[in-house]
């Protein structure tokens, strides 16, 4: 290496791009924070994005997919779209800020995309279909077995791409047109194009991959035509000097990494010739990757083969290349310094990715350390810098705020450790994850002995407890030194009470960061805790790490005052289980045990029995004739499992269902003991069957009950089971159950009761329970929105997928959260049951316990629809409350094909079961649903084909009528005044009337009888609520009594009409602060006054002072009068008002 001075941090012109003032870049490295469905950068993008900017410097973004074709990583950006344009622009506008440059990485990863993602909302037709490559070849491992990927529905193999035409590659071509524009559009400052790492491009570039006869195959020049039409493409549409490329060669001398299986026979020839035709081009500049670069070369660098590998082995390319080329993949921060060399033996920048994502200020870092140090202190390599904060590589690739945003700079820590402990610190993205916050209760399991006891007499109110990773022990048994800061806030804020607790965990190091860091945190911590009330409640949570996940995952229940402010910190990486605060539930029950639930299912289901046991909460009940059952040789059928399921257990014993069922305490499997009693008391010579679902406990509990009563002589048989697709775990390990244990006992049981023998009941039982497959979501409260985990058990295990809310879901548009949650379950389901086209199924809806009946029917519909979309017939239905989780707000959807069922499954889940039992029978789907009515009750004319002077000044008047009820200050005083004794929406409801009958104006009949029954009909589909009534009844009243040619006397007669019958069947009166109060004084006044040329003026008069004298009634009907008569004073009633205010309006519009 030349030992002549680094030009690391001195300026450099790149290109057109802009002057860099420093040579330390920003390299692409995909971080899997793109929202969905849209799949465009969030607003926490945007900051990751701000934090990393610096005057001068380059930022080279995140790969982003030019199209959905693309498509190979969950939620990775793409470029393709308005919102994903949108959402860039917000990014490259907060980099602008900062005085930084950005560049946008054009990506397109060819054969790495799994065939899956065409699944996603975003890829539309089979035009972008993902799964494509130069040839036929299949990504494989070593050992020569198709390599593995993540998709969005789990790890699959690698596929087979689909080779691409000559016609395919200009659709490609265009592709990247398209993307190069939008970057444009978006306000980049250039592009890059992705053509390294085993991607498409590169896919085409090496003869292992590409294996093509034609113009793109074979020689070096046809093997890099692709990359020159797509760098000329992208050119076209940029100036000269604005459009980068990545390349990765990967001919080290010492071996070097290859990129997803991507090989040459000849590497130094093909990566040669395309450096050298990238000259032709004005570029920006040439990226290179470092063969030493693999996923995790530093997590053991001894072992790693490429550390021993020169410091630059790719100068061939430097000497090759006329342009700047900027180096990346494993330099660390000291080896950067050498690299980087004023003689062009180096690079002209250096690109790090790592590092940079633990520092978002590490170019301000790098410039301190080199020039505190000697020439000699940086040549010396180092893993772990003590000035930098050390990264997590479990965070890279994981979603939320926690590894992405929550780093802190220099200039914050700095500001930490300030002798002065008030300094204002703002630093954009500090995130409470880096906090762990104890309960009270538990500190005796993370402290010694004499901190317990010092910890458990503090008093319970006002205590918060902190547990800061930075003080978990290092693997030498040293722990960090805290006193300092410890006495340092102790004084700042002398009112808080609280200790820093230790944890004992090897896995969460102190070396995750620098002590300045860790300090930095605790102050703004306390900083933020000096606000709080010294009254209020701790600060309580639990927490538990999965260190197994690929992101940490913290369980945490927090008292509500915490709410705002964890929002704001944006926790988002951690699983809050909110209870708001953590309580024990109240629920009605006697005591702490289970009697009550034994002897309450006798009472509820009279053809029950129970046996008594002394002191044995396990609860045994039989169909109330189980011994004349079984001495009739009846097969005895026997379910066991904990409570909380019902109506699951008892509500399935009777006939045609279980003989007896066997509950244990909560969410517990019975004892062997209480299912053993069971067996003996329900069967007989025809021996037993137990419906087992598939958990430990249960299968452990009945094993045992079962062996014991085969050495009693009696013939027992087990049927397992897991029809959950959610919990399964590879192909040789079995689901629990959820369900499907429902639709087995309804089997077996109708079976048992038509006196088929054991072996025939069991068979079918077992064939049910293999076809029915089953998955379950659930609704839960996050504090601040309704989170949906899909794959939940009845138990209340978590989900196996969790979206951060309805809206999320892919395919929730417009609202239709039923539709897509059914769509989410189908996903999983479908590819489960692997039904051929025209299957017919059975469905079953199961209510997991808290949704309610109209959520259900809606569920119902979404799921015939869809299936029937997807050319599945639902053969029948079964639809209700099965097996519940308490009273979980979620549901779950079973399929079972009839090809894989019992032959007659249709006739055994319709046969007659226990009337009263839980049971809702099987329902089959109708063929025509809908009812035809002729309704011709309002003549509705054509528009436009009744014309003439009275149609116009009809038309006009609803029409000043309706513009009075939009308007902006109509809408807020009769929302104002709704909101003292209402529910604040009756100007929105007159709105929403008025709005919709403008939009049928042209509509309107001429005649006035007609023009008031269109108006009915039209309002009794339009207005919600009382008043939508109370003007429908009025409006048709009063049709009655107006002719062709009414005149005012007819017009007050028609109004008094419209009065009386909404006195008639309201009950209402005069007096009781109604829109009578309103109403009836106009007719009055306008009958009075017909011949006076001032008759609706007198009659809008008497109107308003109606509504006005409403403000001192004390109501009689409606909604106020559960309203306090005080508060019905505050303002008048809102319908009386809106009825004077159009009635004024069509006064005025009548005078003009």
């Amino acid at each position: 290496m030349s030992s002549s001075p680094s030009k690391l941090f001195t300026p450099l012109q790149l290109g057109s791009i802009g002057a860099l003032e420093h040579r330390v870049v920003l390299a692409p490295l995909t971080r899997n924070r793109a929202t969905e469905p849209e799949l465009a950068p969030s607003e926490t993008a945007v900051l990751y994005y701000r934090q990393r900017a610096s005057p001068g410097g380059l930022l080279i973004t995140e790969a982003v997919h030019i199209s959905p074709e693309s498509l190979a990583y969950p939620s990775t950006p793409g470029i393709w779209s308005t919102t994903q344009v949108e959402a860039w622009s917000r990014v490259t506008q907060a980099v602008h800020e900062r005085g930084g440059l950005i560049v946008c990485q054009l990506w397109h990863t060819g054969r790495v995309a799994h065939p899956d993602f065409a699944k996603h909302p975003s890829n539309v037709g089979e035009r972008h279909r993902p799964g494509v490559s130069a040839s036929q070849v299949q990504i494989v491992s070593r050992s020569g077995k198709p390599g593995k990927t993540l998709t969005y529905d789990g790890i699959r193999d690698f596929a087979v791409p689909r080779e691409l035409s000559v016609e395919d590659l200009q659709r490609l071509i265009d592709d990247y047109t398209l993307a190069a524009q939008n970057a444009k559009a978006a306000g980049f400052d250039g592009v890059e194009i992705h053509a390294a790492h085993g991607y498409l491009i590169d896919q085409f570039l090496n003869n292992g991959v590409n294996r093509r006869t034609d113009q793109y195959g074979g020689s070096c020049e046809n093997r890099c035509r692709l990359l020159r039409q797509v760098v000329e493409a992208v050119s076209g549409v940029w100036a000269d000097g604005k459009v980068g490329v990545r390349l990765s060669p990967h001919d080290a001398p010492n071996g070097g990494n290859t990129f997803y299986g991507c090989t040459d026979s000849n590497p130094d020839a093909i990566y040669s010739h395309a450096v050298q035709a990238l000259n032709e081009y004005p570029l920006a500049y040439l990226l290179v990757t470092e063969p030493r670069w693999v996923g995790k070369h530093d997590a053991n660098p001894e072992k790693d083969p490429g550390f021993q590998m020169p410091l630059i082995n790719l100068q061939k390319y430097r000497s090759l290349f006329h342009g700047v080329m900027i180096g990346a993949g494993g330099f660390t921060p000291a080896s950067s310094y050498e690299a980087c060399m004023e003689d062009r033996q180096g690079y002209d920048a250096i690109a790090f990715g790592r590092w940079f994502i633990s520092n978002p200020d590490l170019p301000a870092r790098l410039k301190a350390w080199h020039q505190s140090k000697s020439s000699r202190d940086r040549q010396e390599p180092t893993r772990d810098p003590p000035w930098l904060n050390r990264y997590d590589r479990n965070t890279f690739y994981a979603s939320g705020a926690e590894g992405y945003i929550d780093y802190p700079s220099m200039e914050y820590e700095g500001a930490a450790l300030s002798s002065n402990a008030t300094t204002s610190i703002e630093h954009e993205g500090m995130i409470a994850g880096k906090y762990q916050l104890m309960d009270p209760s538990k500190v005796g399991t993370s402290l010694t002995a004499t901190e317990n006891t010092e910890a458990r007499s503090l008093p319970k109110r006002g205590v918060r407890f902190v547990a800061h990773e930075g003080l978990h022990e290092r693997g030498g048994g040293s722990t960090c030194d805290c006193r300092r800061p410890r006495r340092e806030l102790q004084n700042e804020f002398p009112h808080v009470d609280y200790r820093l607790l230790k944890q004992h965990d090897p896995l969460w190091s102190a070396q995750r960061e620098s002590q300045a860091s860790m300090v930095a945190r605790l102050h703004r911590f306390f900083k933020w805790l000096r606000t709080c009330p010294e009254e209020e409640v701790a600060l309580v949570a639990h927490c538990s790490i999965n260190f197994t996940m690929l992101n940490a995952v913290v369980d945490c229940s927090l008292d509500p005052h915490l709410a705002d402010w964890f929002v704001t910190a944006e926790m988002r990486s951690m699983r809050v289980l909110w209870e708001e605060p953590r309580k024990e539930t109240a629920k009605f029950i006697d005591g702490g045990h289970l009697v009550g639930l034994a002897k309450g299912h006798c009472q509820l289901y009279p053809h029950l029995l129970r046996i008594a046991q002394e002191g044995d909460e396990d609860s045994v009940h039989l169909r109330r004739d189980y011994q004349e059952f079984a001495a009739s040789g009846h097969v005895a059928l026997i379910c066991g499992g904990g409570a909380g399921h019902e109506p699951l257990m008892a509500g399935f014993v009777g006939r045609g269902l279980l003989t007896a069922s066997v509950t244990g305490a909560l969410f517990a499997a019975p004892s062997p003991g209480a299912i053993f009693r069971a067996i003996m008391a329900a069967a007989g010579p025809a021996g037993c069957i137990l419906v087992v679902k598939n958990y430990p406990g249960l299968r452990f509990n009945h094993a045992v009950a079962a062996e014991r009563a085969r050495s009693k002589g009696v013939t027992v048989e087990l049927v397992i089971v897991s029809d959950d697709v959610g919990s399964q775990q590879g192909e040789s390990e079995a689901s629990r159950c959820l369900a499907g244990a429902a639709v087995v006992i309804k089997v077996a049981g109708s079976l048992a009761e038509d006196g088929k023998d054991l072996q025939e009941v069991r068979a079918a039982a077992q064939s049910t329970a293999d076809a029915t497959k089953t998955m379950a979501l659930a609704l839960r409260w996050r504090g601040v929105d309704w989170i949906l985990e899909l794959g939940v058990g009845i138990h209340g295990e978590a989900g196996v997928q969790e979206m951060s809310s309805l809206a999320s879901l892919p395919g929730a548009t417009d609202g239709r959260f039923a539709t897509a949650v059914v769509r989410a379950l189908l996903r999983q389901l479908l590819p489960a049951t692997k039904l051929p086209p025209g299957e017919g199924v059975v469905l079953v809806l199961n209510n997991l316990g808290g949704t309610s009946p109209l959520e259900m029917s809606v569920l119902c519909d979404a799921a015939f629809r869809q299936l029937q979309d997807l050319g599945v017939e639902v053969a029948g239905c079964v639809q209700g409350t099965l097996v519940t989780c308490l009273d979980m707000h979620g549901v779950s959807l079973s399929l079972i094909p009839l090809a894989d069922a019992p032959g007659q499954l249709l006739e055994l889940l319709a046969a007659p079961a226990q009337v009263g039992s839980a049971w809702p029978g099987l329902l089959i789907p109708p063929e025509d649903s809908e009812a035809v009515v002729q309704n011709d009750l309002v003549p509705s004319p054509a528009a436009g084909t009744e014309t003439g002077a009275a149609v116009a000044q009809t038309r006009a008047v609803i029409s000043a009528a309706c513009q009075m009820l939009i308007s902006d200050s109509t809408v807020k005083a009769l929302d104002e005044m709704d909101f003292e004794c209402g529910d604040a929406d009756c100007g929105g409801t007159h709105r929403d009337a008025a709005e919709a009958l403008l939009a049928t104006l042209e509509a309107v009949p001429g005649e006035p009888a007609d023009a008031l029954r269109f108006l009915a009909h039209h309002l009794e589909h339009q207005c919600r609520g009382a008043i939508g009534g109370i003007y429908v009844l009025g409006l048709e009243a009063a049709a009655k009594r107006v002719g062709s040619a009414p005149t005012l006397l007819d017009w007050a007669e028609a109004l008094d009409a419209a009065g009386k019958a909404i006195q008639e069947y309201g009950g209402a009166q005069q007096g009781d602060r109604t829109i009578l109060d309103a109403v009836l004084p106009a007719a009055e006044a306008l009958r009075s006054c017909a011949k006076s040329p001032n008759a609706l003026a007198e009659a809008v008069k008497a109107a308003k002072q109606g509504a006005k004298k409403t403000q001192q009634m004390v109501a009689k009907k409606g909604r106020a009068v559960h309203v306090p008569p005080s508060r019905q004073a505050r303002s008048p009633d809102p319908g009386a008002v809106g009825f004077a205010k159009w009635l004024e309006a069509v006064e005025r519009a009548l005078r003009d």
